[in-house]
């Protein structure tokens, strides 16, 4: 608790401080970059607008100490990084539009988690997820939001790399990957803090006396207007319970198909490796909009500028078979795409006999 009221405090004071101070001090900090991408990662760092290449390592079989090219490269840095910054290209992470009643915006993660297996074909303890409200429709009684789910897996195998305990989340993304179709997440090396560079504990220690008194004042304010902003949310929620009761029976409905994941892990197919060759095989001008999975049949559902050939496409994958349309393919007339319904048997992997 106390390590995350000085994040927030530290976070607070910087976006006081003038960007030729802030850029004073990002240039002192040690960045290690993780760019992972399908079965790699490319690691290199940057100090002082000086940029340090090592080249990519394999995530198959990836624990620490497995690569002491590696570890030789880190011990050679000026210093010990500061931030390790894991970039997650596009294809590693899932993006999906969610619609939810207006009285869920309190609770947006809670309402989001309920429905996470429905939105995508993964369960909450297989992947990082991260969302927002894209847009709040009083008149409608709804909002968007934006919801930003990445496998786990791939995460730590990266991480696994490093040596030493874990490092530390920062902070969820505020906002949706939209910069290079990148996710990036931001970690702090175990046992480390942003005192340990002595130039910029004494820079923020000389701020800290000179804005205690704003920072304080801020945070008794933001405080104030949280609570002022929940009592005018009951306020609007108490005569709504007929809309509060309809919630709890979308989520009574969710909890329902929990038998999904009992059902899925039964089978010896990855999804993840099923999700990977989808997303590697289907093309930039088609968009799934939902996969539904029940014991051996997944149905798929999207648009895409020439459906007909979907078919053929996923014919050629190792993990499905009896491909075909479940139904007709209509236009949308919104996208002028067509929308399509396709059916298939996901297949067993074959055994390595090795």
């Amino acid at each position: 608790m106390l390590r995350e009221f000085i994040d927030w405090w530290l976070s607070q004071l910087k976006a006081w401080l003038p960007d030729s101070i802030k850029a004073r001090l990002r240039e002192g900090l040690c960045l290690l970059y993780l760019d992972v991408k399908h079965d790699t990662v490319r690691v290199h760092a940057r100090y002082r607008k000086q940029a340090l290449e090592f080249g990519q390592v394999p995530l198959d079989g990836a624990v620490e100490g497995s690569h002491p090219e590696l570890t030789a490269f880190l011990a050679s840095l000026p210093k010990r990084p500061d931030r390790i910054l894991v970039r997650i290209a596009t294809g590693g992470f899932l993006q999906r539009e969610v619609e939810l009643p207006l009285a869920a915006e309190d609770s947006l993660n809670q309402a989001i988690s309920f429905q996470l297996e429905q939105l995508t074909p993964f369960s909450a303890d297989q992947v990082m997820s991260f969302s927002g409200i894209s847009k709040r429709l009083p008149s409608e009684k709804k909002l968007l939001a934006w919801l930003v789910v990445t496998p786990t897996e791939r995460i730590n195998k990266a991480l696994q790399l490093l040596e030493g305990p874990a490092p530390t989340l920062l902070a969820m993304p505020a906002e949706k990957p939209v910069q290079d179709g990148r996710l990036q997440l931001a970690y702090r090396p175990f046992g480390h803090s942003d005192g340990d560079s002595f130039r910029g504990t004494f820079l923020l220690g000389g701020l800290l006396v000179l804005l205690l008194g704003a920072t304080i004042a801020l945070h008794i304010n933001n405080r104030l207007e949280t609570r002022e902003h929940l009592q005018q949310a009951l306020s609007a929620i108490q005569p709504k319970a007929s809309e509060a009761g309809a919630l709890h029976e979308q989520i009574s409905a969710i909890q329902r198909q929990a038998d999904f994941l009992a059902s899925s892990q039964r089978h010896d197919t990855s999804f993840l490796s099923l999700w990977n060759d989808l997303s590697e095989r289907l093309e930039d001008d088609t968009w799934l909009q939902r996969i539904d999975l029940r014991e051996q049949k997944i149905s798929l559902q999207g648009i895409s500028r020439n459906a007909s050939r979907l078919i053929e496409q996923l014919e050629q994958s190792p993990y499905l078979e009896k491909v075909s349309f479940a139904s007709s393919v209509t236009r949308d007339r919104n996208t002028d795409n067509e929308r399509f319904n396709i059916s298939a048997v996901v297949l067993k992997p074959q055994r390595d006999a090795s």
